[in-house]
């Protein structure tokens, strides 16, 4: 093998290299679009206030990075309807406009609460936030209202109530 092919190989190999180097890179950068992303969490918990119960939403960030909250909406229902396997008669939406940014490993706690009716026993609602990629997430929660504090130890509830992406 001569000088010149010499050369020419080891330019060949390392482009190839460079090549397969980049095709890694690529990959890699787009695996951390997917995980080092803001994961924002939610619920609250039932709190007195004035001789009223009330529920104050609580929003977490268990991502890497910060979480851009948008909208939340919150709704109450009965256990026996949140069981039933059907969906929520009156579904969460975009009701409430509200933006913050939710730092990670950092829980927020709504700066207000709102009351629960009387004959009602179950909150559930949605969280809708953008991560630093500007993609759009969901959170949803549901949970059992007691006199001082909330489970989510509901069963059989439809995916309505409790999905998040």
């Amino acid at each position: 093998m001569t000088d010149n092919e010499v050369v020419a190989l080891s330019a060949a190999v390392t482009a190839a290299a460079t090549i397969v180097i980049a095709i890694f890179t690529f990959t890699l950068w787009l695996r951390a679009r997917q995980t080092a992303r803001a994961y924002l969490v939610g619920g609250g918990d039932v709190v007195l206030h004035q001789g009223k119960r009330k529920f104050r939403i609580d929003i977490a960030n268990y991502g890497n990075t910060p979480g851009h909250l948008t909208h939340f909406d919150l709704k109450f229902t009965t256990a026996a309807d949140a069981e039933s396997g059907r969906a929520p008669t009156a579904p969460v939406s975009r009701e409430h406009h509200f933006r913050d940014q939710i730092p990670p490993g950092g829980a927020r706690r709504s700066p207000f609460a709102l009351e629960i009716p009387d004959d009602r026993d179950v909150a559930y609602g949605a969280f809708w936030y953008l991560d630093i990629w500007n993609n759009k997430h969901e959170f949803r929660f549901v949970l059992r209202l007691y006199p001082t504090h909330s489970r989510p130890d509901l069963t059989g509830v439809h995916r309505d109530y409790n999905y998040w992406n």
